[in-house]
């Protein structure tokens, strides 16, 4: 068994649980993104978007409900109320599509330029305590990025890789970790 066996599997293991491929590993080298890499951002940006459409509709939903109560329970069906929440419904409407807009033009912009930045230094796992939540971060030398999931937390704990020397690969413009070769 030689040295690099370990190192492969480790590799092999950060691949699976960073989600990125061996492919998107030498596109990212040579500097720039692979096809799945394109197609991977631009899906996890439209699932973001979906997801706060849905959060608009189902606070609407709240309000336009909470506004027929108040309307029943008072008795006073002038229009008022109804004028008002409108307007309300209009604002949000409209902050919710900027935000919406300005994310996906910082994405365009991203892709079009299609720059991978690298970033170099020794790998850390931790988590960060805040007053009620904890954030769990994969970092690469000063650069922290997130970890949604337990698990892949766990996973990247258990590895064993903190304090390894390694090169991350990062979409500039949106600090988005592609992927991570260990040296």
């Amino acid at each position: 068994m030689s040295v690099d066996d370990p190192r492969r599997g480790r590799q092999s293991t950060l691949a699976d649980t960073l989600g990125f491929s061996q492919e998107d590993l030498e596109s990212n080298r040579s500097g720039g993104l692979s096809a799945d890499q394109r197609d991977r951002i631009i899906a996890k940006n439209n699932k973001n978007s979906r997801f706060a459409w849905i959060a608009t509709a189902l606070l609407l939903g709240i309000g336009l409900f909470g506004m027929s109560v108040e309307v029943i329970r008072s008795g006073d069906a002038d229009g008022q109320a109804l004028a008002v929440y409108a307007v309300v419904n209009v604002a949000i409407i409209a902050v919710v599509r900027a935000t919406i807009g300005r994310v996906r033009m910082k994405m365009r912009r991203a892709l079009e330029a299609d720059v991978v930045g690298v970033v170099e230094g020794k790998i850390r796992v931790i988590t960060v305590r805040g007053e009620k939540l904890m954030i769990r971060y994969f970092c690469v030398g000063a650069h922290r990025f997130q970890v949604q999931r337990h698990r892949d937390y766990i996973t990247l704990k258990n590895l064993g890789v903190d304090g390894h020397e390694a090169t991350a690969f990062v979409l500039t413009g949106r600090h988005e970790l592609l992927s991570v070769e260990l040296r």
